[in-house]
């Protein structure tokens, strides 16, 4: 009984000093660095509000969007099976158009946005190599957009071997808030300003 106690008392404190440690780490305004967005908990920009004209993007010198609301929707991951005849894989307001042919075998195609305050897209299995182009889908009506030209926006991917972020061809639709861009492998995506 005295053991039963005293492993409610530690668990009682163990879960308040994480507490703790979540809310101060919420404190933080400066935005997280690409390579630190990882896939669990939320930040405190993906609950903020409109960003359209008339309200100040927190971070105006960034060279990609950034997140100001996340949907509920964008967390965890979406999978598919997608094989030679192709499909679609939908996660939240974006998706992966797969055409026929693209693919010789059946795979399990996954799709998340990692928790970061840059609006990233990752794709898998990582490696794989298409037959032909894939055309991802991204919606960027949560990222601060306000007073930017949303032409010159485009989908980039971190290209391992040289190390950085290289555009593919992206086709803007201001419209219905999204870039379409067209690969033939899977990386880490976002949607990158060239102004």
């Amino acid at each position: 009984m005295k053991q039963t106690k005293w492993i409610k008392k530690i668990a009682i404190a163990v879960f308040l000093i994480s507490e703790i440690a979540f809310f101060a780490a919420c404190e933080s305004s400066q935005p997280l660095a690409i390579s630190e967005a990882d896939m669990s908990g939320s930040t405190e920009l993906s609950k903020r509000g409109r960003g359209r004209s008339g309200e100040e993007d927190p971070f105006p010198d960034s060279e990609f969007l950034m997140v100001r609301r996340r949907d509920d929707a964008e967390n965890g991951v979406s999978t598919a099976i997608i094989g030679p005849e192709g499909g679609i894989l939908f996660h939240a307001s974006h998706r992966l158009e797969v055409p026929a042919g693209a693919l010789s075998e059946s795979v399990e195609i996954s799709m998340s946005m990692p928790v970061s305050d840059t609006l990233l897209f990752e794709f898998g299995p990582h490696g794989i190599q298409f037959n032909m182009p894939v055309k991802l889908v991204l919606d960027f009506n949560h990222a601060w957009t306000s007073d930017l030209d949303e032409s010159l926006f485009k989908v980039v991917y971190m290209n391992s071997t040289p190390l950085g972020w290289e555009a593919i061809p992206t086709t803007v639709d201001d419209v219905t808030e999204q870039c379409i861009g067209e690969t033939n492998h899977f990386s880490r995506y976002a949607i990158r300003k060239f102004q």
